[in-house]
């Protein structure tokens, strides 16, 4: 294999076609890539429920995501957008995320565009709990 392996997309990056056509350009050799993708921002604007960063969007979201990418894991799930509404230990997911890793859906767990304290805060959580902690930070 030439060339890097490591690719990135997202639910809603293009209503979910981008998920697919990497699902259908990688199927073949999954196990060669690094695979990362993210969830929060719906792909179903009249689903009230189908956006934030709570539990069952989280699990509807990844499932559709394995759906689309044609997969059973990811190395990388991005949390996409901090979501000032739900509740912080929920906010980000930590103990859902963690459930998901135990499972083996994700590998890693990272997340994107939101204040520096609310990872502290979310790390600090998940060292109290012993659940996985964020690897990292997208900042854009």
């Amino acid at each position: 294999m030439e060339g890097g392996n490591f690719i990135v997309t997202a639910n809603v990056y293009q209503n979910g076609s981008s998920e697919k056509y990497v699902g259908e350009f990688i199927a073949s050799e999954r196990k060669m890539f690094v695979l990362a993708t993210k969830y929060t921002l719906t792909t179903s604007p009249a689903d009230l429920d189908a956006s934030i960063n709570h539990y069952k969007n989280l699990v509807q979201s990844v499932d559709a995501s394995f759906k689309r990418l044609k997969t059973r894991y990811v190395n990388l799930l991005w949390v996409h957008i901090w979501d000032p509404m739900t509740p912080i230990e929920e906010r980000t997911c930590v103990r859902s995320l963690d459930d998901l890793i135990k499972a083996g859906k994700i590998l890693y767990i990272d997340i994107s565009d939101v204040p520096a304290w609310v990872v502290s805060h979310a790390d600090a959580i998940t060292e109290l709990r012993g659940w996985t902690p964020f690897i990292g930070i997208q900042i854009i």
